[in-house]
């Protein structure tokens, strides 16, 4: 029962994310000019972001697990989109010239982006801490 359950929630937090990273696509800049290139780099490196915060929580109850497969595993990884880099990078794409940037900016970039996160999630944290020791004095 538990790995179905956590199963049923990767599955529907990456509906929400894959459906998430369509609607910015449509509404986001148009294919010309590297616009779509431009658009995953931003969703992979919020994502990226997002994933560091996420990786900051502590995971010390089956809670937090789940938590971590819905919204890690499941949305964060459907936001995100390794292979519609790979697609824009292919000549036939047709954006293959930005999509090869793209591709070799976003391993890099998206380190550091969940790097940031990683950390501004430990920051908050601690400063949590913090207020709750100094306003248990």
């Amino acid at each position: 029962m538990r790995v179905l359950l956590g199963c049923l929630l990767v599955f529907c937090g990456g509906a929400i994310g894959t459906g998430l990273r369509a609607a910015l696509g449509l509404v986001g800049p148009g294919a010309g000019s590297g616009g779509a290139a431009a658009m995953l780099l931003a969703i992979n490196l919020c994502g990226a972001f997002a994933l560091g915060l996420l990786g900051s929580a502590p995971t010390s109850s089956p809670r937090h697990e789940r938590l971590r497969l819905f919204l890690g595993t499941g949305l964060l990884g459907g936001f995100t989109s390794y292979s519609a880099l790979i697609l824009l990078a292919l000549p036939q794409g047709g954006e293959w010239p930005s999509g090869l940037v793209l591709g070799a900016a976003t391993i890099p970039l998206s380190i550091v982006a969940a790097s940031v996160g990683l950390r501004a999630g430990r920051g908050l944290r601690d400063g949590e801490s913090r207020g709750r020791a100094g306003g248990s004095r």
